[in-house]
């Protein structure tokens, strides 16, 4: 607890009379014990601290893990039924695909049965080859008429 300046002043002191270091021994000895209290109050402090927070962790945990382990056995059975209905961006992008494909086949189809009705129209006189093939022109799939 004693520095070398202290012990040396005492040294000197004790060699020059004893009534010259009482005071100062009494300010040592009461800085000693200001500085042994401080260190054992804080001490305390930090150890009621750290009890009371291990108590307040256990209380914790032992009342919120019977929630989590309810909430969790919910979630699991959530995300899994998600995973078995939810599709993924790469079906949905194979599924438009087949679609567009047949939606072009349906026009086409659609077309040819115009096309040929019109050319039936025309063998019968019923429109003219002008008002044929301005038909047969039309979108989505323009074409003429020989």
């Amino acid at each position: 607890m004693l520095n070398e300046v202290d012990k040396k002043w005492i040294i000197g002191a004790i060699q020059g009379g004893i009534e010259s270091i009482v005071p100062r021994m009494l300010e040592i000895a009461f800085e000693a014990q200001k500085k042994w209290i401080v260190e054992y109050v804080d001490f305390k402090i930090d150890e009621l601290a750290r009890m009371v927070a291990e108590g307040f962790e256990q209380c914790a945990t032992k009342v919120e893990l019977h929630g989590v382990t309810a909430q969790l056995g919910s979630l699991e059975s959530r995300v899994a039924h998600l995973e078995t209905t939810v599709v993924t961006k790469n079906y949905l992008d194979e599924r438009l695909g087949i679609l567009r494909s047949k939606e072009q086949e349906v026009h086409k189809q659609l077309k040819m049965s115009t096309v040929l009705l019109i050319q039936d129209l025309k063998r019968k006189k019923i429109i003219g080859p002008k008002r044929a093939n301005t038909l047969v022109s039309m979108e989505p799939f323009p074409q003429k008429l020989s």
